[in-house]
């Protein structure tokens, strides 16, 4: 479970591109005479990308919080679902750094969100048909569903960035995704 906070090394990561990014917007705005105003501008674009990275990690520890009793339902699957998660997170993280199949690493990912859903579903067959603990899955699923896609879409912007940047070759391919919205749940009428 600790992969799912190791976000927070982004932040070291991206230490040199905040400082080119500060360097830059000084350097800029110092050649029209407006020094300050470089400064300003390279703090808020730092601080646009540290909030986006932020969102990622808060929504994630959150939803670990919010779904951790049903560690006490199914530990192993519980487990499962984590570890699911970090693969997700690892790969993105791949992704933005730099793979040779990028696109291949998407399907994987994609491959993997329906995986993570399918056992967040899971546990609704281990719980005593409890209407709340039902909805309380339910809600969670979609949420999940909703967070997992944000990772998914990176990835994907990722990968087109580099094509419409580096152009096609063999092993490149552009990914559509004509289903914006999070991946469709199970429904189990109980």
């Amino acid at each position: 479970m600790s992969k799912i906070f190791y976000t927070s090394e982004i932040y070291r990561k991206y230490l040199f591109l905040y400082f080119t990014i500060l360097c830059i917007s000084i350097y800029i705005f110092n050649n029209i005479n407006v020094s300050i105003v470089g400064l300003i501008i390279g703090f808020l674009i730092i601080m646009y990308i540290q909030e986006h990275y932020r969102n990622f990690k808060s929504e994630l520890e959150n939803f670990i919080y919010d779904i951790k009793e049903f560690q006490n339902v199914d530990k192993k699957s519980f487990n499962q679902l984590i570890d699911t998660i970090n693969s997700i997170i690892e790969l993105r993280n791949d992704v933005i750094k730099g793979v040779l199949l990028c696109s291949q690493n998407y399907d994987v990912a994609k491959d993997l969100e329906k995986k993570a859903i399918n056992i967040l579903e899971s546990f609704k067959l281990s719980i005593n048909y409890e209407k709340t603990l039902i909805q309380k899955l339910d809600n969670s699923a979609d949420k999940l569903s909703y967070i997992l896609s944000e990772y998914l879409n990176d990835i994907k912007d990722k990968c087109n960035n580099e094509i419409e940047k580096n152009g096609y070759n063999i092993l490149k391919k552009r990914i559509y995704n004509y289903n914006q919205e999070p991946y469709e749940k199970n429904n189990f009428n109980f």
